[in-house]
C-alpha cells in the first residue's frame, strides 16, 4: 500500500502544479492539515513551491515540473502577464532599458524572470531572463546586450533563482579566483544580537548564511517545544524600515518553512499589510 507521501507526489506528478484544496480533496483532509502536509513535503524538498498564488494559496510541484508552470499565467494580473509575454519572447532583459512598469511587474513574476546581476567595469547592472533559459544562453544574450557583437563576457553574472541559489560566470581573461575569506559578519554588532536571540531561545543552528555583513543574515534553526524540536527559517536584518520586499523575500527563502524574521527596524504600513495577508507562517520579532 503506497504511503501518503508517495500518493501525493504521485498525484503532483501527473497533475501538477496543484493547490492544496486538490490535495485535500484527494486525501479527504481538511485544508490545514493538507497545508501542513505540503510544508512538510516542501521542507524535506521533496515538493517545490511557487511565488504565485491563487486564492492566497501557492502551488505545488516536483522538480523537472517547471515548463509546466506556464499554465500558471493565466493567474497572472493583466499588467504582469504583459510583462510575462514580453519575458518570454526576448528572452533576456535589461533592467535600465525596460519602461517602469516593466520593471515593477518583473520583480513581481519570480516564477517566470528570474533576476541576474551583472558586473563589469566594477558597476552593477540587473537583468532579467526567462526561467528556463539555459545558463550558455543566458550568458550570450546579456553579452550581446552590453556589447553588441564583441566577444567579451562580462565579469560577473549572478543568477538569483527561485530559492537564491547562485551560479557565477567569470570573464575569460579574469585572473584566478582566490578562495573566498571566511564572513566576518560574526564579530559585528547586528551579527551579535542575532546571535544572543538565537541563544536565549536555545535554539540550535543548523545552518547559517551571511549574505551582507552586518545588514542581512539567514539562519536555519531548531527550537525545542511541547511538541519536540520545530525547525524556523530565520530572516534577521538590520533595517531602519522593512518593506513588503523585504518580507516577500524571506517568505520564499524559507521554502514553506515557518519564518521568524528579526529586524532592528519597524514594518511600514504596506509591509504590516503584507504579512496580515500573505504570510499565514511568518513571525516578526524586534531585536
Amino acid at each position: 500500500m503506497a504511503s501518503q507521501d508517495d500518493t501525493i507526489i504521485d498525484f503532483v506528478r501527473i497533475n501538477g502544479p496543484v493547490l492544496p484544496h486538490q490535495v485535500a480533496k484527494l486525501l479527504n483532509y481538511s485544508i490545514m492539515m493538507t497545508s501542513a502536509i505540503l510544508a512538510d513535503l516542501t521542507q524535506r524538498e521533496k515538493l517545490l513551491l511557487t511565488n504565485l498564488k491563487a486564492g492566497g494559496s501557492p502551488f505545488y510541484y516536483l522538480k523537472g515540473q517547471d515548463s509546466n508552470l506556464q499554465r500558471l499565467s493565466s493567474h497572472l494580473g493583466d499588467v504582469q502577464k504583459k510583462a510575462y509575454a514580453y519575458m518570454k519572447e526576448k528572452q533576456v532583459l535589461r533592467d535600465k532599458d525596460c519602461e517602469p512598469w516593466k520593471r515593477v511587474a518583473l520583480r513581481e513574476i519570480k516564477d517566470f524572470a528570474i533576476r541576474l546581476r551583472v558586473v563589469q567595469g566594477g558597476v552593477e547592472e540587473i537583468f532579467w531572463k526567462w526561467y528556463l533559459l539555459p545558463e550558455d544562453q543566458t550568458r550570450n544574450k546579456v553579452e550581446e546586450l552590453l556589447y553588441g557583437e564583441k566577444s567579451v563576457l562580462p565579469e560577473k553574472v549572478v543568477t538569483e533563482k527561485r530559492d537564491v541559489q547562485e551560479n557565477l560566470i567569470k570573464k575569460k581573461d579574469a585572473k584566478k579566483t582566490h578562495q573566498k575569506k571566511p564572513s566576518q559578519a560574526q564579530d559585528s554588532q547586528f551579527a551579535m544580537l542575532v546571535k544572543k536571540y538565537v541563544e536565549d531561545k536555545k535554539a540550535k543552528v543548523l545552518k547559517e548564511d551571511v549574505r551582507k555583513k552586518d545588514i542581512e543574515i539567514n539562519l536555519d534553526i531548531e527550537v525545542p517545544s511541547e511538541f519536540g524540536m520545530m525547525k524556523f527559517f530565520v530572516a534577521a536584518r538590520n533595517k531602519r524600515k522593512v518593506n513588503e520586499a523585504d518580507l516577500s523575500l524571506a517568505y520564499n527563502q524559507a521554502r514553506g518553512k515557518p519564518v521568524l524574521f528579526l529586524t532592528t527596524g519597524t514594518l511600514t504600513k504596506k509591509a504590516e499589510e503584507f504579512l496580515e495577508k500573505e504570510c499565514e507562517r511568518m513571525l516578526i520579532n524586534k531585536i
